[in-house]
């Protein structure tokens, strides 16, 4: 399975990182942003995690 978007996306992260020109595309996934009830995202530092983002 080869989608446009994500051979752009890969050949413009070997631009970068020379080591991902042989590699190639597996999989591709996809998912909806959850947002909680009051409309602001839930992105953000996690509290009981030090240096943890989600």
């Amino acid at each position: 399975m080869k989608l446009p978007e994500a051979v752009t996306l890969l050949e413009a992260a070997s631009k970068v990182l020379p080591s991902l020109r042989s590699a190639g595309v597996e999989a591709i996934r996809t998912t909806v942003r959850p947002f909680p009830e009051d409309g602001y995202t839930c992105a953000g530092a996690m509290p009981d995690i030090s240096g943890h983002w989600l």
